[in-house]
């Protein structure tokens, strides 16, 4: 409840969200872009066949769909904020929604994009990437 109360005293929820619309929206395209890339003659290659045949092993493309699910809640949230529905009416779960939120971000969400990172700055550094 503490939570509400100091989300309607700020105007910055505006910007969280405008920021988390954008994000949303680019990780959202960027996965209609892998589909429709991965669905066209361009299979033919050998190497974008057995990455479409084992993208679900990946940690990038959990990672795609963790962030993307971490938006959508967030989102939820903050709207539930804005227009100062009360919790007891159309959302009973909120409460439970944001202890899950919080427990997903930081159990989840965190370390895999901390460990992408550290992967790719690493491989970078040592001239592993192969392009």
């Amino acid at each position: 409840m503490q939570y509400h109360k100091m989300a309607n005293a700020s105007n910055h929820i505006y910007f969280r969200m405008g920021g988390n619309v954008l994000l949303l929206l680019a990780h959202i395209a960027n996965v209609v872009v892998m589909f429709i890339l991965l669905s066209s003659d361009i299979m033919v290659e050998k190497d974008l066949a057995q990455f479409h045949s084992m993208q679900w092993q990946y940690i990038t493309v959990w990672n795609l769909g963790f962030q993307i699910a971490h938006l959508a809640c967030i989102l939820f949230c903050d709207l539930h904020d804005v227009f100062d529905i009360p919790e007891h009416k159309l959302t009973p779960f909120l409460p439970k929604l944001r202890q899950y939120h919080n427990v997903f971000v930081s159990s989840i969400m965190w370390p895999i994009t901390v460990v992408r990172y550290l992967k790719t700055t690493s491989e970078e550094a040592y001239g592993l990437m192969e392009y």
